[in-house]
């Protein structure tokens, strides 16, 4: 076999040889068992979270193809004139307001509120 100039230098630490017993050889190079891992497990804490999740995903996927369908057809007439984003947006954003408030999420949408309000409130008059 060519070498093509290669020198393999030796180690300059000493080989020690030890015996292994051949059960904890096996033990240690067969791999993990898999069954020994906790998985993490996703649980929602109730089942009407699930089903809230589950319409403001739908709503997002929803309002997001609106915006693409925008980008991508911007001669269109249709929909820049009758389907207008001031029309579209507003009723995408009531219908995941009355959705969350179907599910029993009305109270995370308040909170959610709440908070981006006095956000505005914050950067408006602290000059942010």
């Amino acid at each position: 076999m060519a070498s093509y100039g290669a020198i393999q230098r030796p180690s300059a630490t000493p080989r020690s040889v030890t015996t292994v017993d051949s059960s904890d050889l096996r033990d240690s190079t067969t791999g993990t068992n898999w069954n020994d891992f906790k998985r993490a497990e996703f649980k929602l804490p109730n089942p009407t979270a699930k089903g809230s999740l589950i319409l403001l995903v739908i709503m997002t996927y929803v309002g997001s193809l609106y915006l693409l369908l925008l980008s991508a057809v911007p001669s269109s007439n249709i929909i820049h004139k009758i389907l207008d984003k001031r029309l579209v947006l507003p009723v995408i954003v009531v219908a995941t307001m009355v959705e969350l408030v179907l599910t029993d999420a009305g109270l995370h949408l308040l909170l959610t509120l709440l908070v981006l309000c006095l956000s505005f409130w914050f950067m408006l008059f602290c000059g942010l």
